[in-house]
C-alpha cells in the first residue's frame, strides 16, 4: 500500500499543522510506505528526500497571503501521478492543495481511498471583513466539495465534526491530537515569566499580549514564532524569537511560569497540549476545545484586551498557584492526549 498526505508546508517547518502531519507520517511508514507532497517553505531544502523512512517531495507554487496559499506548479500533479497513491490523506480543507490533491485523484485515481484530516473547526476569524469574507465562500465552494468527495472526514473534537458535518462531510472519525508527555514536570523558575508561541499574526492576539505586557511591567513576556507581526512593538519586558524546532520550543516552556495563548480561535490547539505537557497553567481565550481542556480561572473572552492583562497581573508572583493548574494541566493531558494514542488510531486507519 501506497499513502499519500499533502500539506501546504511540511518537516521540517515548526508550525502546528506541520507538526501534528509529521507524526502522523512517521507513524504510519513503520507499517507502509508513505510519501508527504508538501510545500517547499525553505529554498534551502531539497526537492526530495528520504527522512526517518518518509518519502518527502517539494513542491514551488505560486503564493499569496504567504507560503501557506500557494498555487502549486505542474509538478506537483506529475508527482502525485508517479506515486500513484493507493489512499491520500489532505490536511485542512482552506489550503488550495487540499482540493487540487483531492481533485487530482478523483480524476486519474478513483479507487484511490481519501481521508481528509480537518484540523480547523469553523471559518476563518483574521479580524478582517473583507478576508473573512472571502474564506467564508471559500467553505462553501472548495470546502463543501472536499468534504462531499472524501470517502472520510477525520477531526479532533466534537465541535469540529459539527463544523464539517455542516460543510456536508458524513463519514467523519473523531481522532483528537496527541503530544509526548515528558515523564516529570520542571520547577517553576518562579521570575514572572511568560510565554507566547506560535504565528505572529493578530488571529493569534498577539497585539493583545503587547498590551498587557505594557500595563504589566512585573512579567517578562518572550513571543516565539514568525510572522507579519514579529517584532511589530519595541518594549523592555518583552522579548521577540524567530520560530524554532519543537525541542526549542519545550525548553522555552521549561524556562517560563506561564503560556499566554490568546487566539481569536482555535480547534484543539496543539500550543495549548504542548503547554500542558509541561506542566506550565495557561492562560488561553474561552475557544473552541480551551473551555474543555483548561480551568475556567485561566480563559478571558477571546479579544478582550483588558481581560487577558487583568489575568496576567492577577497571577503576579502567584507561584504555587501556577504550579498547581501546572500539575493538573501535565494530568489531564497525560490521561487523554498522549501521542502514542493518536498515532495508533492513525496506524488503524490504513
Amino acid at each position: 500500500m501506497r499513502v499519500l498526505h499533502v500539506a501546504p508546508r511540511g518537516h521540517p517547518f515548526p508550525g502546528g499543522l506541520e507538526s501534528l502531519s509529521w507524526d502522523i507520517v512517521k507513524a504510519q511508514s513503520q507499517e507502509r510506505e508513505v510519501f508527504l507532497l508538501c510545500g517547499k517553505h525553505d529554498m534551502s531544502l531539497p526537492i526530495q528526500e528520504k527522512k526517518e523512512n518518509v518519502h518527502i517531495s517539494r513542491f514551488s507554487s505560486v503564493d499569496f497571503l504567504k507560503d501557506r496559499y500557494g498555487l502549486p506548479y505542474k509538478s506537483f500533479y506529475n508527482t502525485i501521478a508517479k506515486i500513484k497513491p493507493d489512499i491520500l490523506f489532505t490536511h485542512t480543507r482552506f489550503f488550495p492543495s487540499s482540493f487540487l490533491a483531492g481533485w487530482s485523484i478523483r480524476k486519474k485515481f478513483p479507487s484511490c481511498r481519501w481521508v481528509h484530516i480537518e484540523h480547523g473547526q469553523n471559518s476563518l476569524h483574521v479580524g478582517n471583513v473583507f478576508l473573512e469574507g472571502v474564506g467564508h465562500i471559500s467553505d462553501q465552494i472548495f470546502g463543501r466539495w472536499i468534504f462531499r468527495h472524501a470517502d472520510q472526514t477525520i477531526v479532533v473534537s466534537p465541535t469540529a465534526e459539527k463544523f464539517a458535518r455542516s460543510l456536508g462531510a458524513k463519514n467523519i472519525r473523531i481522532i483528537p491530537s496527541g503530544v509526548e508527555i515528558p515523564g516529570r514536570i520542571h520547577p517553576l523558575p518562579r521570575k514572572n515569566k511568560a510565554l507566547f508561541f506560535g504565528r505572529m499574526v493578530r488571529e493569534k492576539g498577539v497585539r493583545e499580549i503587547l498590551f498587557a505586557a505594557e500595563k504589566s511591567p512585573q512579567w517578562h513576556v518572550t513571543l516565539v514564532g514568525d510572522g507579519p507581526l514579529f517584532g511589530f512593538r519595541s518594549l523592555p519586558n518583552v522579548t521577540w524569537e524567530k520560530s524554532v524546532s519543537r525541542e526549542k520550543i519545550r525548553s522555552f516552556l521549561r524556562a517560563s511560569d506561564l503560556v499566554l495563548l490568546p487566539s481569536y480561535s482555535e480547534s484543539l490547539s496543539l500550543s495549548v497540549l504542548e503547554s500542558a505537557s509541561e506542566g506550565r497553567a495557561i492562560v488561553a481565550s474561552d475557544v473552541g476545545e480551551n473551555k474543555s481542556l483548561l480551568s475556567p480561572d485561566f480563559l478571558f473572552p477571546p479579544r478582550d484586551k483588558e481581560s487577558l492583562c487583568r489575568m496576567l497581573q492577577k497571577n503576579t508572583n502567584c507561584f504555587d498557584i501556577l504550579s498547581q493548574e501546572g500539575k493538573r494541566n501535565y494530568e489531564f493531558v497525560a490521561q487523554n492526549y498522549s501521542i502514542e494514542s493518536m498515532q495508533d488510531a492513525y496506524k488503524n486507519l490504513l
